[in-house]
């Protein structure tokens, strides 16, 4: 092999294949490759080592067509060409191949007129053989360079020629690959778009959902459960109580002169009167207590960790500050009943059964009529 790259048949035994046919031997190698590229950068490299070793030329260069401009995008060559710069198509040789879709052979670069005479003084190049990369609608051009006058032969134009068809067809996988690859990157993006906003539509018809249920527990009146809501938690909160160490009380109250407030000041006033009772139980039970209107004028509480003492003591303070304070033309008082629940809790107790014992407790606590 020369220094230039390319193979020579001296002083080779007679058994070793001709010089044409150890190019044509490199074609088929380099043909196999391009089969395999994956990447522009792949070809370019194949392309410009190979183009020189066909030929036996001291340069090649790689260019491609962009727009109306000719990019030469790579090259190998015994002195830098111009690897990295563009040039209008109607200025350069490879422009005038790609814009004919014709072979272009040049002896002497001083003695044709395609060439632009200032782009070529500095350079090496005295003869050159360049080709396009597809004949219609090329992609872009080969460029064979020597640094001596030399006449580009048929063989080594068929040659170049064939490597050029050759990227074409790599060139063109590779940008069907690339436009199959966007493809599927852009329809992933549509669907993890459109994953995204199913996600989002469940998210908000869920929380909606559980709006729907939270408010279907609540007594539109004073904020608290209503009887479903109440007794539904309660039972979870029974279940989870039972086994571990933690005293619980269950009352039951009803809020007294309901009915008078309704008869004497209207409606209005007894919904008020009902409201102030239940914003009581709020302030004195825990927020982990659950309080329920159950009835009418009847509210369920089921707290945890506290004595009825304490709790009763707490409720009176509460209801004294109120009507001392409050501008209500009635005064907020209840009846109240409760069940104790002592460690361990009976695992047989229901909630229901625990409300109709708190009620008859309070019952029990009411003073006799006379």
């Amino acid at each position: 092999m020369n220094s230039n790259g390319t193979v020579s048949d001296r002083n080779e035994p007679s058994h070793t294949f001709s010089l044409h046919e150890q190019r044509l031997g490199a074609l088929l190698e380099t043909v196999q490759e391009l089969s395999l590229a994956r990447s522009l950068p792949e070809v370019m490299e194949m392309v410009r080592t190979s183009a020189r070793t066909l030929t036996g030329a001291d340069g090649s260069t790689f260019v491609l067509r962009e727009g109306d401009l000719c990019y030469y995008a790579d090259e190998d060559a015994i002195s830098p060409l111009w690897k990295g710069q563009r040039f209008p198509l109607s200025q350069c040789v490879s422009g005038w191949v790609m814009s004919h879709g014709e072979t272009c052979l040049i002896e002497d670069i001083t003695a044709d007129e395609r060439v632009p005479q200032d782009v070529y003084a500095n350079t090496f190049v005295r003869s050159m053989l360049m080709v396009p990369i597809r004949t219609r609608a090329p992609l872009g051009a080969i460029g064979n360079y020597w640094a001596h006058l030399h006449a580009p032969t048929p063989t080594e134009r068929k040659l170049l020629e064939a490597l050029a068809n050759a990227a074409a067809v790599a060139l063109e996988r590779i940008r069907a690959y690339e436009e199959l690859e966007k493809t599927v990157e852009q329809r992933t993006a549509e669907l993890r778009e459109a994953n995204e906003q199913l996600r989002v539509e469940v998210a908000v018809r869920r929380e909606a959902e559980n709006e729907v249920r939270r408010a279907s527990l609540l007594d539109p009146l004073t904020g608290v459960l209503n009887r479903r809501g109440f007794m539904e938690r309660a039972r979870q909160k029974l279940q989870s109580l039972r086994g571990m160490d933690r005293p619980a009380m269950v009352l039951f109250s009803d809020v007294d002169g309901l009915k008078r407030v309704n008869d004497t000041h209207g409606h209005a006033f007894g919904d008020q009167l009902l409201r102030d009772y239940a914003a009581i139980l709020e302030e004195v039970f825990r927020d982990g207590d659950l309080i329920g209107r159950i009835g009418g004028d009847e509210f369920a509480v089921f707290a945890e960790g506290d004595s009825p003492a304490a709790m009763q003591a707490r409720l009176a303070s509460r209801l004294q500050h109120l009507n001392d304070t409050a501008a209500r033309p009635y005064n907020v008082s209840a009846s109240l009943g409760c069940r104790t629940l002592v460690p361990p809790i009976d695992s047989a107790a229901s909630i229901t059964e625990l409300l109709a014992e708190a009620d008859q407790a309070m019952y029990a606590s009411k003073p006799a009529p006379r």
